[in-house]
């Protein structure tokens, strides 16, 4: 073999290796040492992708071969929409990760195309992708019925999540796998062996879809089938077929039925009938929830596509950035959207991280022309596909083994693309890394099946520099990968120390995450915050507003800005701080009572009064905020007010102590003292942690009433209380000096 042949020997080796490593690495990689494993599978998939793209640009030497032209072309175009989004983003950093995600698409769309020449290569690398969703499905399914073999918390125990980590994952997963386990089925588009293995894909695959409850992974696969359906064979064979199966399932169901109940489940007591009968209920009462007004995640939706609309209407042309919809999303709701956001989370903290609906999100973060990049590209996709299935059925018979896989892979690469897309309406796969490795490597490899191979030499300085280019770009996204996954298990640990009350430890790992991953808002959030609850407010202050650098519109962040902001005495930071959580949630009452006490510090009373007013709008029977409220109306000089809504207070909490005695004392200064006594000696009752001050308050009043022996008993009580505490005593000695005059 000549050192040509053996160089492109070796780089197809290394680049089936990538491609193992990459599809194992974004199934099955689930660790319980990261706190982010949806992050982590993204940077991983992406260092792994550029790399593959680095040996494939390598094997090629002066000749570079591709199929698509177009579909290239509009790549390009939408990684340059991104990139120039990305430089306008607020971070640049997290832009450029996001962009390096999406410069994985094109490579593994070539990676696929070159895989796909070699009939041999292609159908190794469906057999990986078909018996990774096997154990991923066998992984769920166990998981099901209590089994779990990766350790999850126990939030998921019972639900069928695999290595994916959330049924809605799972769902976004199998919209790829089922189009292509079906599309291998057919006649003499693969071995037996092969087929054995795409059914049995195909059939674990939908359990765990059907057990998923994910009514958007549902009508996407059905929109594929369909597609897919009428693209397959003749429509009068295929009724023939169809009629001929709907009568072997209604004379077989009388068996199977006998069957199920003759299999018991658990200890007995219900059969593998009841089993089958409860999922087609759940199923179908799923499936009709979607007409139901009241159903959380039909609202959910429609608040935030609502909102996620009006964002999207306000960008220019570049957007926001790259994922920068969540950091920036709180900007554009409405005070009736936060209410209604209200009503559906209750107490729940949930914001919205993603817009659900993946165009939108695109239309947010890219503007209009990153939208329309990316639809035109589903679309150009789909169209190539399409024309592959179609021109290879039209130029061999249905049963022609020659044509049989090239058959197959169009249709599996139009069924990904079509349920990719029909799902996309409604959550967000096209942000997950699963998806999108396995959709370019499948539609590569359904082009390069379907599609003749182009073929263009390249001069030495233009093939020198591309390697050189891809090469900086490939060793950028490795860095990014190594210290994401550095931060994130420390940022991990810290969440672990946290839960356990371990501050010390949990701001040495939280500084530790900083250090490897400075622009992620997370981490100087929770070190702000930790640091704040273990008494260290100047570190906090720096930490939180580093975070809202990252993320400007993160409230939790905001108040505890004000409230550090507040410790060290820096009042307009404090009022600046409170203004923007109010901006941001206008229907919380913390985020005005920061303000009022920020208020209150800098010595505008009237201010701080009418700050507390707002907080009692969302709790107006909060006796804390009265009594707040009723001290800035004093200090601002209007005692009536601050008195009435004292009275207000006792109406709620009449056996608070120290309501009783902030009214004596405001009732005293009004010279009402016979009211005033009456409260004062309530509170003297209730109150006895500021017992001494009640009784000097009421010495005052029985002064005012020329009663100098009660006075001077009151004032003893007082001095009882706090013997230590001069100004008692000096009071004492002035009461019996009065009693000696007179």
């Amino acid at each position: 073999m000549d050192p040509a042949a053996r160089w492109q020997v070796n780089f197809d080796r290394a680049i089936e290796v990538g491609v193992v490593l990459t599809i194992l690495s974004v199934s099955l990689l689930y660790s319980s040492a990261l706190a982010d494993n949806f992050h982590a599978k993204s940077v991983v998939a992406s260092a792994l992708i550029l790399w593959l793209g680095v040996a494939w640009w390598l094997r090629q030497r002066s000749i570079v071969g591709w199929s698509a032209a177009p579909i290239l072309i509009v790549f390009v175009l939408f990684l340059l929409q991104a990139l120039i989004s990305s430089v306008w983003a607020y971070n640049p950093t997290r832009a450029g990760e996001v962009w390096l995600s999406y410069l994985a698409w094109p490579v593994l769309f070539v990676v696929g195309v070159h895989l796909a020449v070699d009939r041999q290569r292609l159908r190794r690398v469906l057999r990986l992708i078909m018996g990774t969703s096997l154990l991923v499905a066998v992984v769920g399914l166990l998981q099901y019925n209590g089994i779990d073999l990766v350790g999850l918390p126990s939030r998921y125990r019972g639900l069928p999540v695999a290595t994916l980590g959330n049924t809605n994952f799972v769902a976004h997963y199998l919209d790829l796998i089922l189009p292509l386990a079906a599309a291998l089925l057919l006649p003499r588009a693969s071995g037996r062996r092969d087929r054995w293995l795409s059914g049995i894909a195909l059939v674990a695959g939908g359990i765990l879809l059907l057990l998923t409850q994910s009514r958007g992974g549902w009508l996407s696969v059905g929109a594929a089938g369909v597609v897919m359906a009428g693209l397959v064979m003749r429509p009068q064979r295929w009724l023939r077929r169809l009629a001929l199966v709907v009568l072997c399932v209604g004379l077989l169901s009388p068996v199977a039925e006998v069957f199920l109940r003759s299999l018991p489940v658990n200890d007995g007591g219900r059969t593998a009938q009841d089993v089958v009968e409860d999922l087609a209920q759940d199923a179908w009462a799923r499936g009709v929830s979607v007409f139901d007004e009241a159903d959380f995640s039909r609202s959910m939706r429609l608040l935030i596509w609502k909102d996620a609309w009006r964002m999207a209407l306000a960008q220019g042309w570049t957007g926001v950035g790259p994922g920068h919809w969540g950091a920036e999303f709180q900007a554009y709701r409405s005070p009736e959207s936060h209410r209604a956001w209200r009503d559906l989370i209750g107490q729940r903290q949930n914001q919205p991280f993603h817009a659900h609906q993946d165009y939108l999100q695109e239309w947010a973060e890219t503007g209009l022309p990153g939208l329309l990049a990316l639809l035109t590209l589903l679309g150009a996709t789909a169209h190539a596909c399409w024309r592959g299935a179609r021109g290879s059925s039209r130029q061999a018979g249905e049963d022609d083994p020659g044509d049989a896989l090239q058959r197959a892979m169009g249709l599996a690469g139009l069924g990904v693309v079509v349920a990719v897309a029909s799902h996309a309406l409604f959550t967000f796969n096209l942000r997950d890394a699963v998806v999108t490795t396995h959709l370019w490597l499948i539609v590569g490899l359904s082009i390069g099946t379907c599609l003749p191979l182009r073929r263009r030499s390249l001069t030495d300085n233009w093939r020198h520099a591309v390697a050189g280019l891809m090469l900086l770009v490939a060793l950028t996204g490795t860095w990014l990968a190594v210290r994401t996954l550095a931060a994130d298990v420390h940022f991990s640990r810290a969440m672990e120390y946290v839960h356990k009350k371990q501050g010390n430890r949990a701001t040495l790992e939280l500084r530790e995450a900083v250090a490897w991953r400075d622009h992620d808002y997370r981490s100087h959030h929770w070190l702000g915050k930790v640091s704040l609850e273990m008494g260290r407010p100047a570190e906090a202050l720096s930490a939180l507003e580093r975070s809202l650098e990252l993320r400007a519109y993160n409230v939790a962040a905001t108040r505890l800005l004000a409230d550090a902001a507040l410790q060290l005495g820096r009042i307009e930071t404090a009022i600046d701080a409170a203004r923007q959580a109010i901006a941001i949630d206008p229907l919380t009452s913390r985020n005005y009572e920061l303000l009022a006490i920020a208020r209150r510090r800098a010595g505008d009373a009237s201010a701080a009064a009418a700050a507390w007013r707002q907080a009692l709008a969302f709790r107006p029977d909060d006796v804390d905020l009265l009594a707040a409220l009723a001290q800035d109306l004093d200090g601002a000089g209007k005692k009536q007010d601050a008195v009435a809504v004292l009275r207000r207070a006792l109406k709620i909490a009449p056996d608070n102590g120290i309501l009783h005695g902030n009214l004596g004392a405001l009732l005293l200064g009004l010279d009402q003292l016979s009211e005033a006594q009456i409260h004062l000696r309530r509170a003297t009752q209730l109150d006895r942690d500021n017992a001494a001050n009640w009784h000097v308050n009421l010495a005052m009043v029985l002064i005012r009433q020329k009663r100098w022996e009660p006075a001077r008993l009151e004032i003893r009580h007082a001095r009882d209380l706090f013997p230590q505490d001069e100004r008692w005593r000096r009071l004492e000695r002035i009461l019996e000096d009065r009693q000696e005059i007179r």
